[in-house]
C-alpha cells in the first residue's frame, strides 16, 4: 500500500521492501479463502485449516516468522472471497463483485492410442447381470453415461443397488469410474464414503467430487443417513461442514451410488423421487468372469467410454427415476403397523364418510384407537401426516375458537374448493 515504508528510516526501507518481496514470492503458490478461512497450496492441493497449521505453513514457505495477518494486511498472499467448484469457469473468476478460487481441474482425456480395443460386450453383459429387465438396464446405462462422461451434470436421483448375495460385482462400477473420472494431475473425482460420515453430517468429502460410492448401508443408521442425504442428492449447492473448519457453501455436482445386501436398506416413502432402485437376487458368477471384467475395465477403458458416449445426454437429470418393481418392494418394507393399517382403512367402506368429512389428525387417532383390532397400534402424528400427504389428502388450515386447526379431506369432488386453503 502507498506509504507502506515511509515510517522506516531510508536504509531500512530497501531492506523491508526486499524482505516483503521475498515473502510474496515464496507465497506465490498459496491462496487464502476468506469465507472458509482455509489456506490452499495451489501447486499440490494441500489445505491448512487450523490457525497453527496456517501459520506453520507460511513460516515454512517463507523461511522467516511471518503471520497470516501480516501477509494479508500487506497483500503478500493471494486472497479470494469464496471457494467454487465450477467446470465451466476459469481457475480464478469474479462474479457479482465476489472473487472465487475454482478447485476444478480438467478431467484427464483417455487417449485411444494408449489402450487396446476391447470387446464392450463384457461391460454390457455385466450391466444386464446387475439388473432384472430392459427398463432397469436402460436406465442404469443412461445414468452411468451421464455421471461418468458429463461431469458437472447434477443428477437429481441416486442409484441404490441391492443384492441378496454377496460378491456379484456391484463394486466393479467403482473401479471403472476411477479409471474414467480423474483429473490431469491424477486427482480422482470418485470417492467412497462411510455410513458414519454421512450420519454425522461431516460432508467435506462431497467437495470437488463428481461421484460418491457408499457401501453396505448400516441398518442402525439408515434413518439418520436418509435425513442427511435428502439435500445432498438433489440440491445444486451444499454447505460443507467438518471439524475445525468454518462451514461454507459450494456447488454440488456430486452424484451418488449406494450398495447394500439388505433388502430394507433405506426407508423409501410412497412419494420418493430420489432413488432408482434395483434388487438383484442372482448368485455370483465364476471367478473367471470377474477376472475378465476387471481386465476389460483396466485395459479397455476407451472402448467403454466410446460405448457410453452413444448414451450420454439421453438422461433427464431433473426427472424422477422409474418406479421399478424393486422400489415397490422397498416401499412395503418401509411401512410400519400404522401405515399398513391406514392402507387397509383407505379401501374400507366403513371409513369412506370419515375420510370425506374433513378431519383432524387427533380425530384420526381417536378413530383408530376405537377400532378393536387396532387399539394396540402406536400412533405417530408425523407418520400419519406423511401418509395423508402420500395418499393425496387435501389440507385446509382454519382458525376455530381461537385455535389453529388443520383439516384433511379425501373427496376429489371438492378438490378445487378445498385446495384454495392449502398452504
Amino acid at each position: 500500500p502507498p506509504g507502506r515504508y515511509l515510517s522506516e528510516k531510508p536504509e531500512r526501507q530497501a531492506l523491508k521492501f526486499e524482505a516483503d518481496c521475498k515473502i510474496s514470492e515464496n507465497l506465490a503458490d498459496f491462496v487464502f479463502i476468506a469465507e472458509a478461512e482455509i489456506l490452499i497450496n495451489v501447486k499440490n492441493g494441500l489445505r491448512y485449516t487450523k490457525a497453527a497449521q496456517i501459520e506453520n505453513a507460511i513460516c515454512a514457505a517463507t523461511g522467516v516468522k511471518t503471520s497470516l495477518q501480516y501477509a494479508l494486511t500487506f497483500r503478500l498472499i493471494a486472497l479470494k472471497d469464496r471457494l467454487a467448484f465450477r467446470p465451466d469457469e476459469e481457475p480464478e473468476f469474479l462474479l457479482a463483485d465476489v472473487s472465487y478460487f475454482n478447485t476444478f481441474e480438467k478431467v484427464r482425456l483417455i487417449e485411444k492410442t494408449k489402450v487396446r480395443k476391447a470387446d464392450v460386450s463384457t461391460f454390457e453383459k455385466h450391466l444386464q447381470y446387475l439388473t432384472n429387465n430392459d427398463e432397469e438396464f436402460e436406465h442404469l446405462r443412461k445414468w452411468l453415461a451421464c455421471a461418468l462422461l458429463l461431469p458437472g451434470q447434477k443428477i437429481k436421483h441416486a442409484l441404490l443397488l441391492i443384492s441378496t448375495h454377496e460378491g456379484i460385482g456391484k463394486s466393479a462400477l467403482e473401479a471403472l469410474s476411477k479409471n474414467i473420472l480423474c483429473s490431469v494431475r491424477e486427482q480422482s473425482y470418485v470417492i467412497q464414503a462411510t455410513n458414519t460420515e454421512i450420519a454425522r453430517g461431516n460432508n467435506s468429502w462431497i467437495e470437488s467430487k463428481f461421484l460418491t460410492f457408499v457401501h453396505e448401508l448400516g441398518q442402525s443408521e439408515k434413518y439418520a443417513v436418509m435425513d442427511q442425504l435428502k439435500n445432498w442428492i438433489t440440491e445444486p449447492r451444499v454447505r460443507i461442514s467438518d471439524k475445525y473448519v468454518r462451514s461454507y457453501e459450494i456447488e454440488n455436482f456430486c452424484n451418488f451410488v449406494f450398495y447394500s445386501n439388505a433388502v430394507n436398506a433405506l426407508p423409501i416413502s410412497g412419494t420418493d423421487r430420489r432413488f432408482f432402485i434395483v434388487v438383484n437376487r442372482k448368485v455370483p458368477m465364476e471367478a473367471a468372469y470377474y477376472q475378465n471384467l476387471f481386465q476389460t475395465f483396466d485395459e479397455g477403458v476407451y472402448s467403454i467410454v466410446d460405448y457410453l458416449g452413444k448414451h450420454a445426454g439421453k438422461l433427464d437429470v431433473n426427472a424422477p427415476p422409474p418406479v421399478t418393481a424393486s422400489k415397490l418392494e422397498l416401499r412395503n418394507y418401509s411401512k410400519n403397523e400404522l401405515t399398513i393399517f391406514l392402507d387397509e382403512c383407505l379401501n374400507d367402506s366403513a371409513y369412506k364418510d370419515f375420510f370425506s368429512s374433513g378431519f383432524t389428525i387427533r380425530a384420526l387417532a381417536e378413530r383408530i384407537q376405537d377400532s378393536a383390532h387396532a387399539s394396540n397400534i402406536r400412533f405417530s402424528q408425523k407418520q400419519a401426516a406423511m401418509w395423508l400427504r402420500e395418499n393425496n389428502f387435501f389440507v385446509r388450515e382454519l382458525h376455530q375458537d381461537g385455535r389453529h386447526v388443520r383439516l384433511y379431506k379425501s373427496d376429489n369432488v371438492v378438490r378445487g374448493k378445498f385446495k384454495e386453503g392449502k398452504k
